[in-house]
């Protein structure tokens, strides 16, 4: 009703204003272009790395995360190794000058920290392009998988596999 009749949907939208404030921040979102949960669920059930989840493990998974808008020039490095991102739109690099080692990441590309190796000490993030990402905690993760030892195991080390074809020596 929000693209085909913003008349109606705005009379519908002032009065579910006053009884459900959740509905509102959902409602501004989207006026707004954030993408709501079902949308990045969907889009992440897509991603060969979430290959097997089910529409429910995968919203509650999304429900841990935070969007991040990261903008051109950006740079930061990944201090909390237990953070994990997956990179949505745009393309940036993670690099570690003390070791000659720069990795290109592209829409729909997971990494952290957890996932480099041996040698997590370091690493830089720089926005080449506006981007957006996800970003989780790895123990958030673990416990909304709790049940589903194999599925965890499995996600792992496909980002590991996936990150560590990326890398330039």
């Amino acid at each position: 009703t929000f693209k085909y009749k913003p008349d109606k949907f705005r009379v519908v939208e002032r009065r579910m204003r006053a009884t459900d404030p959740a509905l509102h921040r959902v409602i501004s979102n989207v006026k707004n272009g954030v993408p709501t949960v079902f949308d990045i669920t969907l889009l992440l059930m897509k991603m060969p790395y979430f290959r097997g989840f089910n529409g429910l493990l995968m919203s509650q998974l999304v429900g841990k995360m935070d969007i991040l808008k990261l903008q051109e020039g950006y740079e930061s490095t990944l201090l909390k190794e237990q953070d994990v991102y997956i990179l949505v739109g745009g393309y940036l690099q993670l690099s570690n000058p003390g070791h000659n080692q720069t990795i290109y990441m592209n829409a729909g590309d997971v990494f952290g920290t957890a996932f480099i190796g041996e040698n997590t000490q370091g690493w830089r993030l720089d926005v080449d392009q506006n981007s957006f990402a996800l970003r989780f905690n790895i123990n958030d993760m673990f416990n909304v998988l709790t049940n589903q030892r194999l599925m965890a195991q499995r996600l792992m080390q496909s980002i590991r596999e996936g990150l560590s074809e990326k890398k330039l020596q």
